[in-house]
């Protein structure tokens, strides 16, 4: 599989993103080679915001253990609202992270509101389990 059909089913801004678009991102994502996946950690940061997104809620569907590795990095995301996205894909799954994700973690919730962000309470149980 290629980056340009992952590019294709990504979209561009405007394009219409729904379920059937994040399990077709899962799909593609299973076939491709563990080379890919390390080409992918670079590839992520040189894209935009709703590329970003996008993938990792394909990540999240597809749920393996590369995807998951994957999404421990995105977690360290500059972009919030992906390592949002990322902490939840990873509790979800109860991914083994270690206490280095601990500052990236906290200062993730501090940046949440607890009382508007129905994903609050996914990135604080994986900040407790964590620290334990």
């Amino acid at each position: 599989m290629s980056l340009k059909e992952i590019d294709a089913v990504i979209g561009i801004p405007e394009s219409s993103w729904y379920e059937y678009n994040i399990v077709l991102l899962a799909d593609i994502l299973v076939l491709m080679g563990n080379l890919n996946w390390e080409q992918l950690k670079v590839i992520f940061e040189s894209k935009p915001l709703y590329w970003k997104v996008r993938f990792a809620e394909g990540l999240d569907e597809l749920g393996d253990d590369r995807s998951l590795d994957l999404l421990s990095f995105i977690l360290n995301s500059s972009e919030r609202e992906v390592s949002i996205i990322a902490a939840c894909a990873l509790e979800d799954a109860e991914y083994p992270l270690g206490k280095e994700f601990t500052n990236t973690l906290q200062n993730l919730l501090s940046q949440m509101n607890e009382s508007t962000e129905t994903r609050y309470s996914d990135v604080e149980k994986l900040l407790i389990r964590v620290t334990k």
